[in-house]
């Protein structure tokens, strides 16, 4: 008991909760951003109807990151933002995660503390 035991982590349950939600909204976003994508790199036909509502639906979730780069192509739009938004909803996550590990994190420390001080 003279060694100190390693840390546990405690786990996170993302089909639960806040992050459920975060990652259903990555998963919605992306899908939109990849097929649009992939439409583009078939060279889709712009005058169908579905190809109209995915280039307009994914259209506001790349609006932001068009042209940042001189002469930028749609594609590397599409990837840039694809990045922006997983690690966006990488942050949040880290952030709950944090927040649920919080005052259970304390405790044990406080604890850890406690133990040493009587040795």
């Amino acid at each position: 008991m003279g060694a100190a035991e390693p840390e546990r982590h405690q786990a996170v349950d993302y089909g639960r909760g806040p992050a459920r939600w975060i990652n259903t909204a990555l998963l919605f976003v992306l899908g939109w951003i990849v097929l649009d994508a992939m439409l583009l790199w078939v060279r889709e036909d712009s005058r169908n109807i579905t190809v109209g509502v995915v280039r307009r639906v994914a259209g506001l979730f790349l609006a932001p990151f068009e042209g940042i780069l001189a002469d930028q192509p749609a594609l590397l739009t599409s990837v840039i933002a694809a990045l922006v938004y997983f690690l966006i909803a990488c942050i949040v996550l880290a952030v709950l995660h944090r927040r649920q590990l919080g005052p259970a994190a304390a405790g044990r420390q406080k604890s850890d503390t406690a133990s040493t001080k009587d040795h």
